[in-house]
């Protein structure tokens, strides 16, 4: 069996314990941490090798470093495996490292940010005569906007499992994260408190919920959400890479 039909066939098994409530079979969870460590000790030599050949060429002080991740990774958390197929934090909750130029120390700040806010901080750290004109074009910041993450898939879609057929949007208003679902088994969870999301409080707090619903409301109305439309060429290749890595599958 090749690894993509392998990943495919434990997905479902996957999909199908979650409904029936029933555990992540240990060995598809140790296969999924095994090269998920395999990854992460190859990002970070890459890393190192990087930064090596930056100090080299003299360029290492004077560089904006940035590291971050499109997504995390399940290992069993809420019944799922691997990454996709919804909004908890495992795999939501990247990291995000910033390096600016001739920054000689750390520091910790702890604002939720969205990946739509990065353009915007990296471009503040350019000098001024380059950075104006691209910031007004990225102008979410960290804290001036609401911080939303979704999952999308459709329902009715036959190559979907059952269990995972469904859009999922989730939305911060710190220490609340709310979970909405297209099929209504919608969620609220104190994340500072409960940082594994393993008590949904949304019986016991429906008023929180309300309140984030009507700023997700209020923010998919307002006017400057709406995106600007740019047309780019499509590769004649572009479909079969997708399908080759299983992100299409007609």
């Amino acid at each position: 069996m090749e690894r993509s039909d392998f990943l495919d066939a434990f997905h479902v098994k996957a999909a199908l314990n979650r409904k029936k409530n029933l555990p992540i079979p240990q060995n598809l969870r140790q296969n999924v941490i095994k090269q998920y460590d395999r990854a992460i000790q190859n990002v970070d030599e890459g890393i190192g090798d990087l930064l090596d050949h930056l100090v080299e060429l003299g360029l290492y002080d004077n560089t904006i470093i940035v590291l971050t991740s499109d997504h995390g990774e399940y290992f069993g958390e809420h019944g799922y495996i691997e990454h996709g197929k919804d909004v908890y934090q495992a795999a939501v909750a990247v990291p995000l490292i910033i390096k600016k130029p001739f920054q000689n120390s750390g520091e910790l700040n702890e604002s939720i940010v969205s990946s739509s806010d990065v353009p915007h901080i990296i471009f503040s750290l350019l000098p001024q005569k380059i950075d104006k004109q691209l910031l007004a074009e990225f102008s979410y910041i960290p804290d001036n906007h609401l911080i939303i993450s979704e999952n999308y898939y459709p329902p009715n879609v036959s190559t979907i499992p059952e269990g995972i057929d469904r859009i999922r949007t989730a939305v911060y208003d710190m220490p609340f994260k709310y979970i909405h679902s297209s099929k209504g088994d919608h969620e609220l969870y104190n994340i500072v408190d409960d940082p594994d999301e393993s008590h949904n409080i949304i019986a016991q707090h429906p008023e929180i919920a309300a309140k984030i619903v009507a700023k997700l409301q209020q923010f998919q109305n307002t006017s400057d959400r709406k995106e600007k439309k740019h047309e780019f060429p499509v590769l004649d290749d572009y479909y079969d890479k997708l399908r080759a890595l299983r992100y299409m599958t007609e």
